[in-house]
């Protein structure tokens, strides 16, 4: 081909690239040199063996080709399990690993380089893989499907940067890698927002959103998806030694000005320098620590978790992640451990000038895993000048010294918990179990393990008869030992989907919100429980949009303002704000039941028909069977619509039997309605107030039930929940 000739073919894509490359370039240029180099033999030692052809060179990954997708994805497994060999046999700060992404599609070859969107999708699916994981794109995944002796996992549907569609992502399952491994995957499993996960967790309307709600203690809540590369990390530590108990604190640079100015920070999720991947979940959880402990004091404002776990991994610089977040300051660092010794480093760097104002670090016994967060918290509050009010001193003073045992079974068991679905649920309850064991005075799993028994209920793996009696049960324990945060939140909830306790869940609520004002998920519920209320929603609408103002990361936040929206029968006004939504977030699943109703409320049945029929194509979940029931009931296909019924019912029954799962029968109530059968949706919701389902908790102002409201039995039905009809 002469030069400046263009030619088009099909071409599978490959792109590599180094696993915090950029921040061991920082800490030692020699080493991150000699294992670029390293990667690179080694890549190119096994390429001819697939066909494969090197494009370039792409600062520390490649741009590869080759004849198939087949042989694509076999040259990756190879080359991830030389690397994986190598690795088992280097020490911690040699580790090399590397991420593949692989797209098979039409390219443009020019002058011996490809260009095309073919490319562009390869080069946007790579950051999704694990490190020293493969993605794949849907297309490839059917080129190779049943060809491999590894096991292909779809992760769903990503929005990728400046593609237009969304692509379908797949994860070649390594051999040592366990499930959920993959960036997206683990993202989805976190929130529990995995299509599996999400299509089991069956509450009519937005009984989804209580589900998610229930949080209880210390839960990382919805970890998003992480994309682009970091600039800046924070340097490597020694390893722990048995220094003194009092932190060692090393400025590292001039006292600035600024830091009298911050009133907004975030943490950005800790580095785990352990060189254990199994460690992971001790990073993980003294970065939510410290987001909650700075979260406590009123003069700051600082996102959670859900919000700074997408920065995790380093695949944004520190300007970009304040930008994001809106805050003034990052506070960055990492953890090490060895054996039952800890050492925590953190610095405190300015966002508009990227230059470190503070550092410190601390050397602990891992019993001592709750106190560091409050010594890090005080001592960051402490050099940006922000004044605590007596009670914020308290609380931040108060911490309990764990046995390291039940501090490691407790985070473990939180990571369980971010997987959403029942047997991450049940996996954490046992570690909750197993940590109370050995230490039956930590308090913090003991409310942990209310909040399991709930999140089983609400989310239908338990009948709410079981599962919140047992959650009330644990949670009356912790309030007799301590009144902490977490034990009061589960209390709300409880009082509010479960006990139609309002007045007490508005007062719990009160007191969560004055322990820590920067909560967002608790101004969620707030929203949720001012909602029940009625016109003007007013209040609602405001504790709905402080939500998105604290955690405009997170879709559980910033569907907020869509669902008052509905409820309030702005259903235009709603539609807009779900769409957004599902634009910004589009594997929250979740999303769609929204949207669906908000079309079928505002006149635009075959559009809600479309929606729930998208949401079931990942599952037979009965809160999206009674959407298509009421949508298909509109259109006037009522044969079709009580088909829906059926489904349900055996679904009904089936967990009936079983009494291992709980079908509400509100969603029953909902498609009877639609089709006018009121009888029949007035005797389902009497049976769901018996069983005390956790779904009814908005059925005064619930627009699926507008044509029974006026019934005798309906008024019967909301005083028996203590709703004013």
């Amino acid at each position: 081909m002469s030069p400046g000739t263009e030619q088009r073919k099909l071409a599978a894509i490959m792109f590599t690239d180094m696993v915090g490359y950029s921040a061991l370039a920082q800490r030692n240029e020699a080493l991150a040199l000699e294992l670029l180099e390293e990667h690179r033999r080694v890549v190119r030692g096994l390429l001819p063996r697939h066909g494969g052809r090197e494009v370039k060179t792409t600062g520390d990954g490649f741009l590869l080709e080759f004849p198939s997708a087949l042989a694509a994805v076999q040259g990756a497994v190879e080359i991830q399990n030389a690397l994986h060999e190598r690795n088992q046999v280097s020490p911690p700060e040699r580790q090399l690993r590397i991420r593949i992404g692989i797209h098979v599609g039409d390219v443009v070859m020019r002058d011996g380089d490809i260009h095309g969107d073919g490319v562009n999708i390869a080069a946007r699916i790579e950051p999704l893989a694990a490190a020293g994981g493969i993605c794949v794109s849907e297309d490839v995944e059917r080129q190779v499907r049943n060809k491999l002796p590894q096991m292909l996992t779809a992760l769903g549907p990503a929005e990728l940067k400046n593609i237009v569609l969304p692509v379908v992502v797949h994860r070649v399952t390594m051999p040592w890698e366990t499930t959920g491994s993959s960036r997206r995957e683990e993202a989805h499993a976190k929130r529990g927002t995995g299509s599996q996960s999400l299509v089991t967790s069956a509450a009519t309307k937005f009984g989804w959103i209580a589900a998610l709600l229930l949080l209880a203690v210390g839960a990382g809540w919805w970890l998003v998806h992480q994309s682009g590369k970091a600039t800046k990390q924070v340097a490597s530590s020694p390893v722990v030694t048995n220094s003194p108990a009092a932190p060692v604190v090393a400025p590292v640079a001039a006292r600035s000005p600024s830091l009298a100015r911050i009133m907004s920070l975030a943490v950005k999720p800790l580095d785990d320098f352990s060189g254990d991947t199994n460690n992971a979940y001790l990073s993980d959880g003294m970065t939510e620590e410290l987001c909650l402990a700075l979260g406590n004091v009123s003069a700051l404002r600082v996102p959670g978790r859900p919000s700074v776990m997408r920065f995790k991994g380093g695949q944004k610089s520190i300007s970009e992640m304040a930008k994001e977040l809106n805050v003034e300051a990052i506070l960055a660092g990492s953890i090490q451990r060895a054996g039952n010794r800890i050492k925590i480093t953190v610095q405190l760097i300015d966002a508009a000038t990227d230059r470190q104002l503070w550092g410190t670090n601390f050397q602990r016994d891992l019993s001592d895993f709750f106190a560091v967060q409050s010594e890090v918290a005080r001592a960051v509050v402490k050099e940006i000048q922000v004044h605590l009010t007596p009670q914020e001193e308290a609380r931040l003073a108060r911490t309990q010294k764990v046995d390291p045992d039940a501090v490691a079974a407790y985070l473990k068991g939180r990571e369980h918990w971010n997987r959403f679905t029942r047997e991450g649920f049940q996996k954490a309850m046992e570690a909750c179990r197993t940590a109370i064991g050995i230490d039956p005075t930590f308090i913090a799993a003991r409310a942990f393990l209310a909040g399991c028994y709930s999140a089983l209920a609400n989310n239908e793996f338990l009948p709410p008869q079981v599962g919140f009696a047992k959650s009330r049960e644990e949670i009356d324990k912790v309030l007799q030992m301590e009144e902490t945060f977490e034990a009061i939140q589960v209390d709300a909830a409880l009082r509010m989907f479960f006990e139609w306790d309002w007045a007490g869940a508005k007062r719990s609520l009160d007191r969560t919100l004055a322990l820590n004002p920067n909560h967002a998920l608790t101004h969620q519920l707030y929203s949720l429980l001012l909602t029940r209320l009625g016109p003007p929603f007013t209040e609602a609408m405001d504790h709905a949009r402080r939500a998105v103002e604290l955690e405009p990361m997170i879709p559980i936040a910033s569907v907020a303002v869509a669902r008052v929206l509905y409820f309030s029968g702005r259903y235009e006004e709603a539609i807009q704000e779900f769409r957004k939504v599902a634009g910004s977030f589009p594997w929250f699943v979740h999303v769609q039941n929204g949207l669906g109703w908000a079309y079928l409320k505002n006149g635009q049945p075959e559009l809600a028909l479309a929606v729930f029929e998208k949401a079931l194509e990942a599952g037979r979940a009965p809160v999206y069977l009674a959407g298509k029931g009421a949508a298909l009931a509109r259109l006037g296909r009522s044969n079709e619509a009580r088909k829906m019924t059926a489904e349900i019912r055996e679904l009904y029954d089936r967990a009936a039997r079983a009494q291992d799962r709980y079908v509400s029968p509100v969603h029953l109530a909902v498609v009877h309605a639609a089709l006018g059968e009121g009888q029949l949706a007035l005797e389902w919701l009497e049976i769901a107030v018996e069983e005390r389902s956790p779904n009814l908790w908005l059925l005064n102002v619930d627009p699926a039930f507008e044509s029974i409201r006026p019934e005798a039995r309906f008024q019967t039905v909301l005083k028996k929940m203590s709703l004013d009809p």
